[in-house]
């Protein structure tokens, strides 16, 4: 396990985990029908139509995350607020 730090820019396998733990702390939900998709709130935009709560891919939402420093700034700086020290698995890949 390690630790990043908020100023630091977080990968999509990182993002990943972090969505994963978030769901499991309770604070964003599985879509009940699929556990690889996660119940998002957005804005209406050109790409969401109408302001609401949709089931979105847990992968692509690591890999948009990943690709926005931003958001990850705003998320680390909520989660700093409530307390929350988000906690990292090592990934090794073993070629034999």
């Amino acid at each position: 396990m390690y630790f990043k730090n908020h100023h630091e820019v977080l990968n999509a396998r990182e993002c990943l985990q972090l969505y994963r733990q978030l769901v499991e702390f309770g604070m964003l939900e599985n879509d009940p029908e699929n556990e690889n998709r996660i119940l998002v709130f957005r804005t209406a935009s050109e790409e969401t139509p109408e302001e609401g709560f949709y089931s979105e891919n847990i992968f692509d939402l690591a890999d948009e995350l990943a690709k926005n420093p931003e958001s990850q700034r705003e998320l680390w700086e909520l989660l700093e607020n409530m307390g929350y020290e988000p906690e990292f698995e090592e990934f090794f890949h073993t070629v034999s």
